[in-house]
């Protein structure tokens, strides 16, 4: 059986999915998932963008399913970087007024390179979670969310990648 050729995408995929791969059932999304998301994104032609804060995050946070995972990557020559370098724009997100407590500005800080790779790159970020992704709404402007998807790692993710994962599963301008 011959696989359709599909567009290679440049992913910056979570810590947080590297970290989840060696999950046991009952987590969500389980291990098994994740897992299936990485196997995809090595064998389809897509490609795996860090930053060196990203780097370290795997560095740190990644399982051994990850870490295997991200040395075949480095293998096949699917891992690039990029700088995420801070630009004003993400200042003006960090200052906003509607991150309300210590905690979200905390929170937007931590991820914030996820975002900032993403936008060197093809515009997608992989993750587990929606945390950043809403307070990423309450900050950034319609056109900003507009170059920027979030995909939230579920047990249609496979196919997404599959299909060319030219849109990522949930811009963050959609609701």
């Amino acid at each position: 059986m011959t696989r359709r050729r599909v567009p290679s995408v440049r992913l910056v995929i979570d810590a947080n999915v590297l970290r989840g791969a060696s999950r046991t059932a009952g987590a969500d999304p389980p291990g098994s998932t994740l897992r299936a998301v990485l196997v995809a994104v090595l064998t389809i032609c897509h490609r795996a963008v860090t930053s060196p804060q990203l780097e370290r995050e795997y560095a740190t946070h990644a399982s051994a399913f990850g870490t295997r995972w991200l040395s075949a990557m480095q293998r096949k020559g699917k891992v690039g970087g990029v700088l995420a370098a801070e630009t004003k724009r993400a200042r003006r997100w960090k200052q906003s007024a509607a991150l309300t407590s210590q905690k979200q500005k905390a929170a937007l800080e931590k991820d914030l390179h996820l975002v900032l790779a993403a936008m060197e790159a093809d515009g997608v970020v992989v993750s587990c979670e929606t945390h950043v992704r809403d307070l990423l709404r309450r900050v950034m402007t319609p056109e900003d969310m507009a170059h920027i998807g979030w995909a939230l790692v579920d047990d249609h993710t496979v196919a997404w990648l599959e299909g060319g994962a030219r849109r990522a599963a949930v811009l963050l301008g959609d609701e």
